[in-house]
C-alpha cells in the first residue's frame, strides 16, 4: 500500500475477483526475462532449447509490456486524483 492508501498488488488481478489465477508482477517478469536472455547469450544449449527459450522470452516481454502499459495508466489516474 502506498502512502496515499492506494493498494499495490503483487500480482495483476489481485483483489479484483479474477478466478483465472495470478500473473507474476512486473519485477518477476523482468527477472525471468533477464534469466532467459542470459541463457540465450551463452549459446551453449542445444538449438531446440535455445529456440524454446527465445519463444519464452518473447512471451515474457509481451506480458511485461502489457503490464507496464497498465501501470502507466494507473500512475496517470493516480496523478490526476492527487492533483484534484
Amino acid at each position: 500500500m502506498t502512502e496515499q492508501g492506494i493498494p499495490l498488488p503483487l500480482f495483476r488481478g489481485e483483489g479484483q475477483g479474477e478466478g483465472q489465477g495470478k500473473q507474476p508482477a512486473l519485477e518477476e517478469l523482468l527477472a525471468q526475462l533477464e534469466a532467459a536472455i542470459a541463457q540465450l547469450a551463452t549459446g551453449t544449449a542445444p538449438l531446440e532449447e535455445l529456440v524454446a527459450t527465445h519463444q519464452r522470452a518473447v512471451r515474457l516481454l509481451a506480458e511485461a509490456q502489457t503490464q507496464l502499459e497498465g501501470l502507466k495508466g494507473r500512475a496517470e489516474q493516480t496523478s490526476k486524483l492527487l492533483a484534484e
